[in-house]
């Protein structure tokens, strides 16, 4: 569109604003504001008769004209009601930190939008700190613990195999083969044990034979079994004792490897509630975290929204209950409309309801909630309708009105108000016949906010103006102030 059109559009607009309100104490008459009077000038460019005007494609697209067929439709019978659109509280969060702490980051403010999990402020917590210390320290006692286990299961292993070698008579040879097993203080104890239980065996047996031969006397033959008997009393001692140890001190092992990732998975829960994730906690087991930051902790964003509300500043000190920032997803809000007591009961879940903010902000829902009870102030019941906000139109706090739809009819001829325009008084619809388009007085019937019932002046598959009707009202009453001014 050119300049000159703009212009020509603009003042057009313009005019028809101020010839739409005529002066106070001025009489009604039928000079140059009057579409349809007889001081319309047929030799005028645009216009072909009184109250006419012809509109090529091109004028049509710049005035935004829309022309539809009229014809029955339904309108709903409604009950108005006023209203309020306030935030839905299952879309709003209080942002409190996890832990007592220094601020030493603000990163987000008034009026920003967040997204889920994004980073707003970061404190500085001594409390969290000791936290990750303590962690660090039980991990390292798991480590510790794990170590001693797994010593505590070799020497049980190399404590069974000398047991099972011994049991065989071995050389010394084999025994020396054996000596790099970890048995610990237990390798002393039995090998000697079983060395003295050898000794006392092959004593016992030479006494035998030469008691037998009676080349020795009956006193030393017995008291080398004795010395038998009692070597293999103390070597099954020592072999019961030994066992003992060696599974005493595995069971005692495992009980402190137990202990000790107790530890840590107590660790970890106090650092859970204090606000760290699996990865974060990973990452400080692994080392990956500096030390100097081992007490920042960042306050998170619990869902994508915009801040309402910031009681946060860089150096103060907060406490875990402090009330940092608020957030609300306003991509979705609630319209509470304030029902009259007479007609609460005509409310119910689930009706359609039609919600308008003015300046063409217009929702259509329904109610999703109905309240229980009454305001005991305003003595009016509440109904909710829930309105999708994807373009920040429907502001918390803003006033509306809402139209309850109680029932719906059919009517041969409904047309939107979008279409009805105020000419010489009356309420008209423009008419279109071809590239012609003329006023035309119609009698309304009922109504709603966005449609009307036209009882007369409009028929049935005629067409007319939905959208853009002001527009045009304006080029004519632009066109009818040229003829009376610029001949």
């Amino acid at each position: 569109m050119n300049e000159t059109r703009w212009r020509r559009l603009l003042s057009a607009l313009l005019l028809g604003l101020a010839l739409a309100a005529p002066a106070p104490g001025a009489e009604k008459s039928r000079g140059h504001d009057d579409i349809g009077g007889e001081d319309m000038h047929e030799d005028h460019g645009d216009h072909g008769g009184e109250g006419v005007v012809h509109l090529t494609p091109r004028d049509r697209q710049e005035l935004g004209i829309e022309v539809r067929k009229a014809g029955p439709g339904k309108l709903g019978l409604v009950l108005k009601v006023p209203g309020v659109v306030a935030l839905a509280t299952d879309r709003v969060a209080h942002v409190v930190p996890r832990v007592t702490g220094y601020v030493r980051e603000v990163r987000v403010h008034l009026g920003d939008r967040v997204k889920e999990g994004e980073v707003m402020a970061v404190l500085e917590s001594p409390e969290l700190g000791e936290a990750k210390v303590a962690f660090l320290s039980a991990v390292q006692e798991v480590t510790l613990a794990e170590a001693d286990l797994a010593r505590a299961r070799a020497v049980q292993g190399s404590a069974a195999a000398l047991l099972e070698l011994l049991a065989q008579d071995p050389t010394p040879e084999e025994l020396a083969a054996q000596g790099d097993a970890e048995v610990g203080e237990h390798r002393a104890l039995l090998v000697s044990a079983h060395a003295e239980l050898a000794f006392a065996r092959h004593t016992y047996r030479r006494e035998k034979e030469l008691h037998e031969k009676q080349i020795a006397s009956a006193d030393d033959f017995f008291a080398a079994e004795s010395a038998l008997r009692k070597a293999q009393a103390e070597y099954s001692a020592a072999r019961d004792q030994v066992a003992f140890a060696v599974r005493k001190g595995l069971l005692e092992a495992q009980r402190s490897a137990e202990v000790a990732r107790l530890g840590v998975r107590s660790a970890e829960r106090k650092l859970h509630v204090l606000g760290l994730n699996e990865a974060a906690l990973g990452d400080l087991a692994a080392g990956r975290e500096p030390e100097e930051r081992l007490a920042w902790t960042a306050i998170r964003a619990p869902f994508a929204g915009t801040v309402i509300e910031q009681h946060i500043t860089r150096g103060e000190y907060l406490k875990d209950d402090a009330d940092a920032y608020r957030v609300a997803d306003l991509g979705t809000v609630w319209v509470d409309l304030a029902v009259f007591p007479k007609d609460v009961n005509q409310v119910k879940v689930g009706m359609r309801a039609i919600v308008s903010a003015g300046d063409g902000v217009v929702a259509d829902g329904k109610v999703t909630y109905v309240a229980p009870t009454v305001n005991p102030e305003t003595r009016s019941g509440l109904a909710r309708v829930t309105v999708a906000n994807g373009s920040g139109a429907w502001k918390p706090g803003r006033f509306v009105t809402g139209e309850l739809v109680r029932s719906e009819v059919t009517v041969p001829v409904v047309v939107p108000k979008s279409a009805l325009q105020q000419v010489d008084g009356k309420t008209a619809v423009f008419v279109a016949e071809g590239d012609a388009f003329a006023a035309r007085p119609v009698t309304l019937g009922r109504s709603n906010e966005r449609d009307a019932e036209v009882l007369g002046g409009l028929k049935p598959g005629e067409s007319y103006v939905a959208r853009g009707a002001f527009a045009l009202k304006a080029h004519l009453a632009r066109g009818s102030f040229d003829d009376g001014h610029n001949h």
